[in-house]
């Protein structure tokens, strides 16, 4: 039986170490998301079908606080994300609410607060969207870190979904390469 030398040791740990160095290097490299590029899934929209009016005895009642909670939420919306779908969701409640019971003029008055503050939450959340998109392309892992997690206030009423994994994936490897690249 013949031994390596110590020597020949030596130079196959260092060509072992070598190649998993290099195969490291190449992994950072890569772009952040180029092995989940096909699998990406579509955003989920923030608003689903409009709530319909509970079955509140004093319809009105439950239409001025909903309406009222829905305009407390409208304007935390600029400090929170989640706010704004909040106000959008029980506002509509509210417009279906005096719809119910026949005051049109409020249900019309609300429909319009509501369209506003749709088009403007929906406007935020697809800046959002391409701001993430762009510093993953520029591999900014800080502006990553940061998207993820406002799109995930965005979304967070919708508790789960593949959207959301795909988001949390993704704010862990940006930590990740962050945390590497320090």
């Amino acid at each position: 039986m013949k031994f390596p030398r110590p020597w020949q040791r030596s130079v196959r740990i260092l060509a072992v170490a070598l190649l998993l160095g290099a195969v490291m290097v190449l992994a950072l490299r890569l772009p952040l998301d180029e092995t989940h590029r096909d699998r990406r899934p579509e955003p989920p929209k923030l608003f689903g079908d409009a709530p319909h009016c509970s079955t509140a005895v004093h319809v009105v009642r439950h239409a001025k606080r909903l309406e009222m909670r829905g305009r407390l939420h409208a304007e935390r919306y600029p400090y929170d994300p989640q706010a704004g779908v909040v106000a959008v969701l029980l506002l509509r409640e509210a417009e279906g609410c005096y719809r119910r019971v026949g005051l049109r003029d409020e249900a019309r008055r609300i429909a319009e607060r509501v369209s506003k503050l749709a088009t403007t939450v929906q406007t935020d959340y697809a800046s959002s969207r391409l701001a993430l998109e762009t510093a993953i392309e520029r591999e900014r892992w800080s502006g990553i870190q940061s998207e993820v997690g406002q799109l995930l206030r965005f979304t967070a009423h919708l508790k789960q979904g593949r959207y959301l994994d795909w988001l949390e994936g993704i704010a862990g490897k940006a930590a990740a390469r962050a945390g590497h690249s320090q």
